[in-house]
């Protein structure tokens, strides 16, 4: 893939506590040509979208911290820009 059709493709942050989720699905997503970034906390993950919002975001419900309940309540009452959000949790 080009660097210019890389820019064009859609991004996902993927949010969970557990690397090795993080790890397989940002692999099966870049195989299938989106940007991806991955952040380990809810509290990350609202670093994050502070500076660049994603087309999607990825999240898992149970994290320590203010986990995945905690970051989706942080985002409606900030009033924070977001993209759609899927909530993936195992």
């Amino acid at each position: 893939m080009s660097e210019e059709t890389a820019a064009e493709a859609p991004s996902i942050l993927i949010v969970d506590d557990e690397a090795h989720l993080r790890e397989t699905v940002r692999d099966f997503l870049e195989f299938h040509g989106y940007r991806v970034d991955v952040a380990r906390s809810g509290e990350q993950a609202l670093r994050k979208l502070e500076k660049a919002v994603p087309d999607l975001v990825i999240l898992d419900i149970s994290m320590p911290g203010i986990g995945g309940m905690g970051f989706l309540q942080r985002v409606q009452d900030h009033d924070v820009s977001a993209p759609p959000i899927l909530v993936l949790t195992a």
